[in-house]
């Protein structure tokens, strides 16, 4: 055990160099600060009710910062697993529409790695009440590494549930991921559409009267 830990400031060091020093600047609170009734916004959207558990080598709440990010949230942190572990990370929260058009999917986009060796990295994300509506990024050794993936609803939602279940299995090799995006496209509402449409008629219409 002792000599796990003291290989810690090493690994550490190789992670970042790695994986956070890619991670795009943003300002953002502790994970911890939100658990579990503080709030974060971003644009037209607010993320509540933050839950969070973890096991294995994945960081502590207090260790993960989260970002706002045009048009949706970020999570950073040294996520990920030692070789010969399997760890596991769920962060859970409430994505809500403050004004405007309804949510119509998803986009996640991360760094997933393997670094010096075998493993997988795995972030699934599922929507509730949507269904279905899960989407994933990955990294396995061997195999392939896919960092974005995107998700449609089955209809607009201007409130719901999103879980973001992290899995990292170490190998022979280091299992990381330091950031994850989250970001959500809107798309107008009936109403918006016909004011748009009304507007359209109206322009063409002085444009005739013009000539």
């Amino acid at each position: 055990m002792i000599n796990r830990l003291r290989k810690w400031p090493t690994i550490l060091a190789v992670l970042a160099v790695l994986g956070v020093a890619a991670v795009p600047a943003h300002a953002g609170v502790p994970l911890s600060s939100l658990i579990p009734a503080g709030s974060i916004t971003s644009g037209n959207l607010t993320f509540s009710n933050f839950g969070y558990s973890m096991t294995g080598d994945m960081p502590a709440a207090t260790m993960v910062n989260v970002n706002t990010i045009p048009g949706g949230i970020e999570f950073q942190g040294a996520f990920g697993s030692l070789p010969g572990d399997t760890s596991d990370a769920l962060i859970t929260y409430t994505v809500t529409v403050n004004a405007g058009p309804a949510v119509p999917g998803a986009t996640l986009t991360g760094n997933p790695a393997i670094v010096g060796g075998t493993g997988s990295l795995n972030v699934v994300d599922t929507f509730t009440p949507s269904d279905p509506a899960t989407m994933s990024i990955f990294s396995n050794n061997p195999g392939t590494t896919v960092n974005s993936a995107s998700v449609t609803f089955a209809s607009p939602l201007f409130t719901f549930q999103a879980q973001k279940d992290i899995e990292a299995v170490g190998g022979t090799g280091f299992a990381t991921l330091s950031f994850v995006d989250q970001t959500y496209v809107s798309v107008p509402e009936p109403t918006s559409i016909l004011l748009m449409g009304i507007g359209a008629v109206g322009l063409v219409g002085y444009a005739r009267r013009k000539r």
